[in-house]
C-alpha cells in the first residue's frame, strides 16, 4: 500500500512538473546574438548586421557578424566586436547610428533603413576613416526599441 500511495505521488508530481514545461512553447527571438558567417543574406529581417570582416565577411563563414534590434552601449564585452566593424547592413526598418565611443560618445555614422556600408580595406580615407572604428550603436527612429 505504501508503495501504491508514492508513486501515485510521484505520478501526480510528474504530471504537474510536465504542465510547467510544454513543449508546445516557443522561445522568443533574441534581440543581440553572434553567429559566424558570411553575407547580407545572413542578416536577418528586422537586424542591423555589423561584419568583423569588410566586404560582408567575404565567404568566410567563420567570421563574426554581430546581429542586433536594439541599443547596445558596448560592443565589447559578450559580443567582442568594440573597434571590430568592417561591414554594415542594416535590414531593418529603423535608421540605426554607430558610435566610436561606449555608450553612445563621438560623433556617429547614421545608417538609413536596408542600407549598408562595406569599409573596404584599401588603403582610402575612406576606410581609415570607418573601418575598425565602431563601440557602440543606438537605434533613432521607427518600430519597437526593445
Amino acid at each position: 500500500m505504501r508503495r501504491s500511495v508514492l508513486l501515485a505521488a510521484g505520478g501526480g508530481l510528474l504530471a504537474l512538473t510536465g504542465a510547467l514545461v510544454s513543449p508546445a512553447a516557443t522561445a522568443a527571438p533574441l534581440d543581440a546574438f553572434v553567429i559566424q558567417s558570411w553575407g547580407k543574406d545572413n542578416c536577418q529581417e528586422g537586424y542591423v548586421c555589423l561584419y568583423e570582416d569588410w566586404h560582408f565577411n567575404r565567404n568566410q563563414k567563420d567570421w563574426k557578424i554581430l546581429l542586433t534590434r536594439k541599443d547596445l552601449g558596448n560592443l565589447g564585452g559578450d559580443f567582442h566586436m568594440d573597434d571590430r566593424t568592417s561591414a554594415v547592413f542594416n535590414n531593418s526598418d529603423r535608421t540605426v547610428k554607430l558610435y566610436p565611443g561606449k555608450y553612445h560618445m563621438g560623433v556617429p555614422l547614421t545608417v538609413g533603413p536596408r542600407e549598408a556600408f562595406d569599409f573596404t580595406n584599401d588603403d582610402s580615407l575612406e576606410s581609415d576613416m570607418y573601418n575598425d572604428k565602431y563601440s557602440s550603436l543606438k537605434f533613432t527612429t521607427g518600430g519597437n526599441d526593445h
